[in-house]
């Protein structure tokens, strides 16, 4: 058996407290999987924190309205955060 590969996504209510969560198992973690994902289960403006995996690219490119990119990392985890 090969590995599974799990995509999540938790959201948080006031900034404070996680809510509902969604967790879905994808093919690959290409830049099509994992746009698929975000595009189907965020919406505009959301804060996105990632691994920083290459395949998160150009995620500003998924809304019409476009979004911002920070450069600055969460120490801590090593996490990315992203707004779209």
């Amino acid at each position: 058996m090969g590995k599974i590969f799990m995509i999540g996504a938790v959201e948080v209510e006031a900034g404070k407290y996680p809510a509902r969560c969604r967790l879905q198992r994808i093919v690959n973690i290409n830049r099509e999987s994992l746009h698929a994902f975000i595009r189907d289960n965020t919406v505009v403006g959301s804060l996105l924190v990632t691994d920083g995996n290459t395949a998160y690219r150009r995620l500003e490119d998924l809304r019409s309205g476009g979004g911002q990119t920070t450069n600055s990392k969460d120490n801590r985890l090593g996490l990315e955060p992203t707004t779209v």
